[in-house]
């Protein structure tokens, strides 16, 4: 398969990577209710919330507001979520799947600072939707050529004067 201006894709896992519909915008809606059962919510809200969230991925979404909800709340006060709270935890929880993976390593072979912007831009969404990268070949040893290496280091170290 080619890929634009030669960069290597990445062939990882992606998780399912769809965006909040209207049916899931009624599901989230329904979902907010049941944690916030004082939360006023209409015929409207789904719609209104579509709108808002539309760029999000639902099960992102859907995580967000279960997060949402644990957390601690004082006896007698009520708990709102808003689209804005839903977006704010998608943030902190795709800010947290890349920290957890780690430094992003590319693969050998890119060619110039293109291939490489490009790539790092897939492997941080892929990343941080929950996705996998690819495990990197292993490179296998070649002991000639490290022997090799060590020598040059060697004679380009100062030699210790008594």
């Amino acid at each position: 398969r080619s890929t634009p201006h030669g960069s290597h894709p990445i062939h990882a896992r992606r998780p399912r990577g769809n965006r909040v519909n209207q049916t899931e915008a009624i599901m989230l809606c329904r979902l907010v209710k049941a944690v916030c059962p004082s939360q006023a919510l209409d015929q409207y809200t789904p719609d209104a919330w579509h709108l808002i969230l539309g760029h999000i991925d639902y099960s992102d979404a859907k995580a967000a507001v279960a997060r949402l909800a644990a957390l601690d709340l004082e006896p007698g006060r009520s708990r709102y979520i808003e689209p804005g709270h839903i977006i704010a935890q998608v943030r902190r929880i795709r800010a947290q799947r890349l920290t957890d993976h780690g430094p992003l390593i590319p693969p050998p072979g890119l060619d110039g600072t293109t291939q490489y912007l490009s790539w790092i831009r897939q492997a941080t969404a892929v990343v941080a939707s929950g996705g996998s990268l690819p495990t990197p070949p292993a490179v296998a040893a070649d002991p000639g050529r490290s022997a090799a290496v060590i020598a040059g280091i060697r004679d380009a170290l100062p030699t210790a004067q008594p």
